[in-house]
C-alpha cells in the first residue's frame, strides 16, 4: 500500500519544483498560439532548461487550462506532454534511449530527474506484464492527458523502426490514480 497518493494538480508541498527543461514545452508544442493568452497571464515568458521551477506554479497554469468553452484541453495538454517528453529526452543518455524496455526499467529514476522536493512515491511506476505489455501509473499530480502525451511520445521514439505501438488509458488502480497501458511488438496482435 503507498504511504503517498498524489493529488490532481496539488503539488505535495511548496517547495516541490520542476526543471525548466519541462516548462519550455509551454512554447514549443503543436498548441502553443492557443495557450499565448495564459502564459501572459501567469508572466511565462520562457523557462531556462537548467533552472527549477514551482511545481505548483505550473500546476495552477495546467488547471486553468482545462476551462471547459476556452481551451482545447484534452489537444493542448497531450501536446504539451509530447513536447515535454522531446524536451526532457535530452537530459537522458543514449543507453537509456535504446529500448522501450530498458526506458520503463529505469522510468521511476528519470522522473527524479526531472522534479525535485517530491516524495519518493511520486513519479511513473511501470510494472511489466508480459513481454511487450506494461502498465505504468501516474502518482504525480499531472493530469491524464498530459501524462499520456508524455509516455506517447517516449514510446514513439524509442521503438523499432518495424514495431508497432499503442499507449492507453485503462482503469484506475486501487488508490484511484490514472493508468496507461503500453503494449508494443512486430505484428498488430502484439498490440491489441
Amino acid at each position: 500500500m503507498r504511504t503517498y497518493v498524489a493529488k490532481p494538480y496539488i503539488a505535495s508541498s511548496p517547495q516541490a519544483e520542476l526543471m525548466g527543461i519541462t516548462g519550455q514545452a509551454l512554447f514549443k508544442n503543436l498548441h502553443a498560439e492557443d495557450m499565448i493568452e495564459l502564459k501572459e497571464t501567469y508572466g511565462f515568458e520562457e523557462f531556462i532548461g537548467d533552472q527549477w521551477y514551482s511545481q505548483q506554479m505550473a500546476l495552477d497554469f495546467l488547471k486553468d487550462l482545462t476551462i471547459p468553452d476556452k481551451f482545447s484541453t484534452t489537444q493542448n495538454l497531450v501536446a504539451l506532454g509530447m513536447s515535454a517528453a522531446a524536451l526532457s529526452s535530452q537530459l537522458f543518455s543514449a543507453a537509456l534511449m535504446n529500448s522501450i524496455e530498458t526506458f520503463l526499467e529505469v522510468l521511476p529514476s528519470l522522473y527524479s530527474l526531472l522534479q525535485r522536493n517530491v516524495p519518493d512515491e511520486e513519479g511513473y511506476w511501470p510494472k511489466k506484464i508480459s513481454e511487450g505489455h506494461w502498465i505504468v501509473t501516474n502518482n504525480t499530480p499531472y493530469p491524464g492527458e498530459l501524462v499520456f502525451g508524455l509516455h506517447w511520445a517516449w514510446m514513439n521514439s524509442l521503438r523499432k523502426p518495424h514495431d508497432i505501438f499503442a499507449v492507453r488509458p485503462i482503469s484506475p488502480d486501487e488508490d484511484g490514480l490514472y493508468q496507461l497501458e503500453i503494449k508494443w511488438g512486430d505484428t498488430p496482435e502484439a498490440v491489441r
